[in-house]
């Protein structure tokens, strides 16, 4: 019986002891379920705290893309109001162009008429001086008893010894010399004295040198209409002459240089419409040129000489102050059309480098789960890129810019940015704040460096002007630039 109770007592305190091992399992199981519940909550928390933020990035992703919608659709419409405007621009300058065009044909015809009316005028004051001079010798001749006779045969060789002597005609110059020196004789004979004879040989040749009919190529017995018309188809034989000689020049000048030659063969226009408008007025101040020549000839025989470009009349001084004028204006239009070309490429040319350095960076940031923010005081990195002179990228195809002052260094002296420099900061982890300052400021030093290199540029450049092209603006010696066909 003791045994039998001594077992019992020790099965019951084994019994015991397990029930209490299991009973502090239990507690511990219960602890680590209250830990993994409460670790379960607390993902779940952080996971909410996970989708709020990336709701919020999503949402602001979306804001930058209806910005960016709504700015393109601005400058969208700014392009076409800019292309609108351009194109009324030109429609105006070729409407100026058109309206001096005409203005241009008419003041040409004006001077033409002008200049019929005045040669009209001095055309018959010179046949009436020729006639007046030949009766006031005849007068004397018959005075002193010469012959009428020998009087117009010495007059008549006289003519043919002038124009032998212009025609370089040797036989016809000593057969003159001669018929001069048989009538002189015979005039001897009759008794007139050699003091009449000589100053009647002398009247004879200076009135030889009035005898215009056979330059004119008309009868002495032609009425004024019939010189008129003989003058009138001279000039446009001349005329004609001197059009074809300008084609020759221009051809020649086109086709013997090797680059205008090129640019013809491809189809490409040479002159424009400008280029016409200075041919014309070239042409026009040529032809007052040539008239004023002409005059002087034919006067030059009556002792009076009219001054080379000073018989222009009151309208043709009018006529060219308005068209250099008008020239200066469409000289100025079109150097501004050029300059404007040129600033629009160099522009869309930086523009498209800026896109670029954009998205490289937009395209690091999102990699690297950044956001704009992050870059603190340079979140504002793309207003930094646009205020600057030169986005981090050379351009091979610009020529090097010209040293106009010896104590600024040359642009090829400057140091240079090394090509996406901001973009590999951002890859390689590297993004602090003191590189982006010292990126950013060597960036500004680099724009104001360049900016002061223009200005300089701007004042020492020479200033031109095509005006000087021009043989009746200015210039002593800028009648060498217009080519005169020569006299025959």
């Amino acid at each position: 019986m003791a045994n039998e109770k001594l077992s019992r007592q020790n099965t019951e305190s084994t019994l015991r002891n397990e029930k209490k091992l299991v009973e502090e399992k239990l507690e511990n199981f219960k602890t680590e379920k209250v830990g993994l519940l409460k670790q379960i909550e607390d993902g779940k928390q952080e996971l909410s705290l996970v989708r709020v933020k990336k709701d919020e990035q999503l949402k602001l992703i979306e804001d930058k893309l209806i910005k960016k919608d709504d700015r393109l659709k601005e400058l969208e419409k700014e392009m076409e109001a800019l292309r609108v405007d351009k194109e009324k621009v030109i429609s105006q300058k070729e409407n100026s162009l058109q309206e001096a065009s005409g203005e241009l044909e008419r003041k040409e015809h004006e001077i033409k008429i002008l200049q019929s009316e005045k040669f009209e005028t001095e055309e018959k004051l010179l046949i009436e001086k020729l006639n007046s001079e030949k009766s006031d010798l005849e007068v004397v001749a018959s005075e002193l008893g010469i012959n009428l006779e020998a009087l117009h045969d010495l007059i008549k060789n006289y003519q043919r010894l002038l124009f032998a002597h212009k025609e370089h005609d040797r036989v016809v110059v000593e057969d003159s010399e001669g018929k001069i020196a048989k009538t002189k004789q015979t005039l001897l004979n009759s008794k007139v004295s050699i003091e009449n004879v000589r100053k009647v040989s002398r009247e004879c040749e200076r009135l030889a040198a009035l005898h215009y009919y056979k330059i004119l190529k008309v009868s002495e017995t032609a009425t004024l209409e019939e010189i008129k018309n003989t003058y009138r188809k001279s000039l446009e034989e001349k005329e004609k002459a001197n059009d074809e000689m300008k084609k020759i020049n221009e051809a020649f000048e086109i086709l013997g240089d090797e680059e205008l030659r090129k640019r013809y063969d491809n189809g490409e226009t040479i002159a424009s419409d400008f280029d016409k408008l200075k041919l014309k007025i070239l042409k026009l101040e040529m032809k007052a040129l040539d008239r004023s020549s002409t005059l002087n000839e034919i006067g030059s025989a009556f002792c009076f000489t009219l001054p080379r470009g000073e018989d222009r009349s009151e309208e043709l001084k009018n006529f060219k102050e308005e068209m250099i004028k008008a020239i200066k204006e469409t000289e100025v239009t079109l150097r501004i059309r050029k300059e404007n070309k040129k600033r629009g490429e160099v522009d869309s040319e930086l523009n498209q480098a800026r896109t670029v350095a954009f998205q490289e960076i937009e395209k690091s940031i999102n990699e690297k789960d950044l956001k704009v923010e992050d870059l603190r005081q340079y979140a504002n990195y793309q207003e930094r890129i646009n205020s600057s002179g030169e986005v981090p990228r050379e351009n091979p195809n610009y020529p090097p810019w010209p040293n106009p002052n010896p104590g600024f260094p040359v642009r090829s002296n400057f140091p240079k940015t090394e090509p996406g420099r901001l973009v590999d900061e951002i890859k390689r982890e590297r993004l602090t704040n003191d590189r982006l300052n010292k990126h950013i400021s060597f960036l500004e030093s680099k724009n104001k460096k360049l900016e002061e290199a223009v200005q300089s540029l701007k004042v020492v450049a020479p200033q031109t002007s095509w005006i000087k092209q021009f043989p009746f603006i200015g210039g002593k010696n800028q009648q060498a630039q217009v080519q005169v066909p020569p006299k025959k």
